[in-house]
């Protein structure tokens, strides 16, 4: 017999006989077990659909007879009470058995697309890189989308996968590229800013030798030209002196040799002295030299550990940013796949359906309502 073709005097004539719709619910039975159920094309999944969907419907039937003989015949209520719910849970069983081949394979195949939808969504994740992130980072991840291979394991979401891969892979290369170029730029005003010091430094040391040495050689200059007019001075009025007194010339001729010769020895004491002073001059400005050199050591390293530490700290502030970026997109998706498949299971909505409501309520579309992150 047809499942969804029960006669009301077939229904009336089981409910009439003590368990008589426990003979209904067997034909019922046997009729739907005795189909071979094949869920590996669309006809056979359509067929098991309608095959429990007919179940559903001789329970209605049957259940909705059963009321109405409960309310014509009130000595029979208690049985027909007791056979309807027996009818009513030996058809949502047998429906669940009917349908569990069905069910299995749809619960199957959503566990199937989930996944591919999530080593799609995570390929198309790794092309959402942040522009600011160090060349390396970038690097290792166009690395590892080249590496992600699109054959047949990806299934009905090939091409989109290829062309995620497609689009993730030339955008990873020109923010390489940019990556890079900002990297070396960056290093290049560093050497540079480096070199401007380094020449600085040796500028100023040089000044300081040139005018500690311009120093000491106007000193000795002064010193030598001063006991040079002294002796000038000396050997004319010795000359002078000579012509006053002829008588005295051999005397004097004497003491101008004395005074020549005592001349000489100062002037080579004064020269001598002069050199000592300039080697002291020298020598000092040698410590300055040092000094200044020091000193300019010590404020070039002071900055390349401050710019070290800007550097360090700007990467730093980079990495935690991406990191808790990459953590609330995590968070997102996780609240929004859960939202879908509650939408799915609670709403019996499809999954497209699903993905739609998601998507307005996150956009603000549907008011009063929203999404916790």
């Amino acid at each position: 017999m047809e499942l969804s073709e029960l006669k009301p005097n077939a229904i009336v004539a089981a409910f009439q006989q003590l368990e008589g719709v426990h003979s209904l619910f067997d034909q019922i039975a046997q009729e739907a077990r005795s189909h071979v159920l094949d869920v590996s094309t669309k006809k056979g999944r359509d067929f098991i659909a309608s095959l429990a969907y007919k179940v559903s419907k001789s329970k209605t039937a049957v259940d909705n007879h059963g009321k109405s003989l409960v309310e014509g015949i009130k000595s029979q209520a208690k049985v027909i009470d007791s056979d309807r719910k027996f009818f009513r849970d030996s058809c949502d069983a047998l429906r669940d058995e009917i349908r569990a081949p069905l069910t299995e394979w749809e619960e199957a195949e959503t566990a199937r697309i989930n996944a591919l939808k999530i080593r799609l969504e995570k390929l198309t994740d790794l092309g959402r890189v942040d522009q600011l992130s160090p060349s390396a980072v970038i690097a290792d991840v166009l690395a590892e989308i080249k590496a992600t291979t699109i054959d047949d394991s990806w299934q009905e979401f090939v091409i989109d996968s290829a062309k995620a891969k497609d689009i993730a892979i030339p955008h990873l290369e020109n923010l390489l590229g940019l990556a890079t170029q900002r990297e070396a730029e960056q290093a290049e005003l560093a050497r540079l800013r480096v070199e401007a010091e380094a020449r600085a430094k040796a500028e100023y040391e040089q000044r300081i030798a040139d005018e500690a040495a311009a120093r000491a050689k106007a000193h000795a200059e002064a010193q030598a030209k001063a006991q040079r007019e002294a002796l000038e001075a000396e050997k004319a009025e010795l000359a002078r002196q000579a012509e006053l007194s002829a008588q005295r010339e051999a005397a004097a001729k004497a003491q101008a040799e004395r005074a020549a010769q005592d001349a000489l020895v100062r002037e080579a004491t004064a020269k001598a002295q002069a050199q000592a002073e300039a080697e002291q001059a020298a020598k000092a400005a040698v410590e300055r030299e040092a000094r200044a050199k020091s000193e300019a050591d010590a404020r070039v390293k002071a900055e390349e550990a401050r710019i070290r530490a800007e550097l360090d700290a700007k990467a730093k502030a980079e990495a935690e940013e991406l990191a808790r970026r990459e953590q609330s997109q995590a968070i997102k998706r996780r609240v929004n796949r859960n939202a879908i498949s509650a939408l799915m299971s609670e709403a019996v909505l499809s999954e497209d359906q699903a993905k739609a409501v998601v998507t307005a309520i996150y956009n603000k579309k549907i008011p009063n309502v929203s999404i916790v992150y």
